[in-house]
């Protein structure tokens, strides 16, 4: 009887170890989800970027040089789930006292560096793993234009802008709502593929923006809604997983109120694309055409757009020497400032060649040594200008740079 009594003893402790077990693990898995819910610290990501430059400069005639804290980034991101995360990145630049039509504008902050806010948006994760895969809706200021994806491929950004921004048609940020996502899931192995991770999608990616217009750093001046996008497309994901093509629009009006009733004047760029993008080697060439800009400068005094045109071409090599760290790089832009001759019939196009040499310091610290030529036909102004009637005959400028990208 005594040894029935201990067999059932030692029945039941069993079942008592192995409930406690049980409650102590879900316990613990309770504790461990509440804790990641209440850590502020989860999720959370902090990453910088600079661009310091010296540059030896004979613009027009007036020689200068100067170290010069182009741009700097600071970013914070923040992953609350699976479907919501934020980004906040704020932009520091040089202030300076700005000129218009009345004269010059004061500003207490001539020469400060101030932060001023390139992105801040909420993005919900949407997924779907068909034709439409990796679907992400933003809502705030964030990336317009194709300039991101630009980036994707050509790290020289430190150097210089790109040519849509740099040809004065269209900025790289705007507030609006967004819609990014991929076609057909993602590439296999992208970086070890194509030598980025960033719009992986295996046969393409697309974006769409309605935002204000305005851009990051310019108050809106009218009602006007520019609805923006691009798609790009791979055709042979398996045979030639770096060949994409591209095409971004931009629709609507400028950012101005000199149009009927005090709209702004009508503003459409098209941007086509052909791009290879490797390992080793990258190379791309952009077409572009454009009514007006997104500015409103270029525009008749009959309060009609300008058409204008350009394109940009770029090649990037890494030869196999200095543990791969040596980039080769060259890039050649035009600009045609009036191809319907409406203002002028002289010749007034704009050409700009780079060309520099890079050192991969590491974990996307670089150094880079370039020299940019700009040259202008007899009646071109300054990018960003409508042509002139009469010649101005404008000096090439030139620019050997220094660059020091930071990043962590």
């Amino acid at each position: 009887m005594a040894e029935a009594d201990l067999h059932g003893n030692r029945h039941v402790l069993r079942r008592v170890v192995a409930a406690a077990s049980i409650a102590a693990a879900l316990a613990g898995q309770a504790l461990a989800v509440r804790a990641a819910e209440t850590n502020p610290l989860e999720g959370l990501k902090v990453s910088g970027e600079a661009y310091v430059d010296w540059s030896l400069t004979d613009i027009q005639g007036e020689q200068d040089n100067a170290f010069s804290l182009n741009r700097g980034y600071l970013t914070v991101t923040k992953k609350m789930n699976d479907f919501l995360g934020f980004r906040y990145t704020l932009d520091v630049k040089q202030a300076a006292t700005t000129e218009d039509v009345e004269g010059s504008v004061s500003n207490a902050l001539d020469g400060n560096y101030v932060f001023r806010t390139k992105y801040l948006y909420a993005e919900m994760n949407f997924g779907g793993e068909g034709a439409l895969s990796q679907l992400r809706g933003r809502v705030g200021m964030q990336h317009a234009g194709i300039d991101d994806f630009e980036q994707a491929m050509n790290p020289y950004r430190a150097q210089t802008k790109n040519w849509q921004e740099g040809a004065s048609w269209f900025g790289t940020a705007d507030l609006g709502v967004g819609l990014h996502g991929n076609f057909g899931g993602t590439l296999a192995d992208a970086k070890a593929r194509t030598g980025s991770s960033k719009y992986d999608g295996r046969h393409g990616s697309f974006q769409l923006l309605l935002a204000n217009g305005g851009g990051y750093d310019k108050t809106e001046k009218n009602d006007n809604k520019l609805l923006s996008g691009r798609v790009s497309l791979r055709p042979a994901a398996d045979a030639l997983p770096g060949l994409q093509l591209t095409y971004g629009g931009v629709f609507g009006q400028d950012n101005t109120t000199n149009g009927d009733d005090g709209a702004g004047v009508d503003f459409t760029l098209h941007a086509f694309m052909l791009s290879w993008q490797s390992p080793r080697f990258t190379a791309y060439g952009q077409y572009f055409l454009a009514d007006n800009n997104q500015a409103g400068k270029y525009v008749t005094d009959e309060g009609a757009g300008v058409k204008t045109a350009g394109m940009s071409a770029f090649a990037m090599v890494r030869p196999n020497a200095l543990r791969d760290r040596l980039g080769l790089y060259a890039r050649f832009n035009t600009f045609d400032g009036d191809t319907d001759e409406v203002i002028t019939a002289g010749d007034h196009g704009v050409t700009q060649v780079t060309g520099g040499v890079s050192y991969d310091v590491g974990k996307g610290n670089m150094f880079i040594v370039a020299y940019e030529a700009t040259s202008y036909d007899p009646h071109a102004d300054a990018v960003g200008k409508l042509p002139s009637v009469e010649q101005l005959d404008r000096d090439d400028d030139t620019k050997l740079q220094i660059v020091y990208r930071l990043e962590f």
